[in-house]
């Protein structure tokens, strides 16, 4: 069994969004049996839970939720606002601190899981990640410099900055394998009580929890090649896709039809449940907002829309649509006799 684990806060909908589709792209990829391990709290509505499950059910894995809210005890959460009111300006979710619980929430059985931020696409055998072996590391990352981040850019980062990590030691958290056998997970909630406290000493991190993890398990990470985590760097967009795990930080989701890995994250999301008609309204209106410039360019390749929206037609569609733009939309979107026109 190999168990995988994802954190999520979600105020807006939009995170449970690559959860899914980061979820679906691993079960496609794996035949092996896998327990997904989500630790969430309550902006993780029961609807949204529906929606993962039955990601999950279609691919005969399973499933199991923790509410860290209800799990933790209170004192810890509270830690977070009173030791670090700084919080507040951090760029991410709070959920990314719900990482450093998981030591404290799964079974205790559970003695190695892997961990994925859900703006991820696995475009790869999952256990191929897992069966690494840890030779007695408690961690194994990828370091940013694998992934083609410039020496300075790394040596900016807080930890490397003030001398507390080497910057080709320096790793993304955005993957990781623990071993929860090693000695630093045990001992009830030690691991995030000394995050705590180390950020609390250090405002000036931006990274929090990655910044944490570096400056504990530097000396005790494994690092592995950059096909485990392979920053959509702006570098790296331009390279053909490959069998890796991609990591969309920032990039996500916005979607140029032009880019080979936002068509790559899409192929993936339109299987999900998360897949709606309002889903598809909100790319109409990013696309809507380059259509003069990119037509101007000669650049707008409507075959690859046609392809896509086609595929949706598997569905019932609904179009409300002004009559002077009729015949461009029913071209652009392959609107057909079964489609009803408003």
């Amino acid at each position: 069994m190999i168990h995988v684990c994802y954190c999520i806060r979600d105020d807006s909908g939009r995170y449970s969004k690559l959860l899914g589709t980061s979820m679906l792209s691993m079960f496609e990829n794996t035949r092996e049996k896998i327990t997904v391990h989500i630790l969430h709290d309550s902006t993780f509505t029961d609807e949204l839970k529906r929606k993962v499950t039955r990601i999950v059910l279609n691919y005969d894995q399973d499933i199991e939720f923790y509410n860290v809210e209800e799990l933790v005890p209170n004192y810890l959460i509270e830690d977070i606002k009173i030791k670090l009111p700084h919080i507040k300006n951090y760029w991410g979710t709070i959920a990314a601190m719900y990482r450093l619980m998981i030591p404290n929430i799964l079974p205790p059985d559970i003695t190695k899981v892997i961990y994925l931020d859900a703006d991820t696409i696995i475009n790869l055998d999952i256990k191929e990640f897992w069966s690494i072996d840890m030779k007695n590391f408690s961690i194994a990352a990828v370091p940013e410099c694998f992934v083609g981040q410039p020496e300075s850019a790394v040596r900016r980062m807080p930890p490397v900055a003030n001398g507390s990590v080497n910057w080709q030691n320096y790793f993304n958290a955005g993957m990781l394998v623990l071993n929860l056998e090693g000695t630093i997970f045990g001992g009830g909630t030690r691991l995030f009580e000394q995050c705590i406290e180390i950020l609390r000493m250090h405002p000036e991190f931006i990274y929090w929890d990655q910044d944490v993890l570096n400056i504990l398990f530097e000396k005790d990470c494994l690092h592995l090649p950059a096909k485990f985590n392979f920053l959509l760097l702006e570098k790296n967009r331009n390279t053909v896709i490959d069998k890796k795990i991609y990591h969309y930080v920032m990039f996500a989701t916005n979607f140029n039809p032009q880019n080979i890995f936002a068509r790559l994250w899409f192929e993936y999301f339109m299987k999900t449940p998360f897949c709606t008609p309002d889903s598809f309204f909100n790319v109409y209106q990013y696309m809507d907002r380059y259509k003069n410039t990119v037509e101007k360019n000669h650049l707008w390749q409507s075959e690859i829309w046609q392809k896509l929206f086609r595929k949706t037609s598997k569905r019932g569609r609904l179009f409300l649509i002004h009559e002077q733009n009729r015949t461009f939309l029913t071209d652009f979107f392959g609107i057909t006799d079964a489609d009803k026109i408003i």
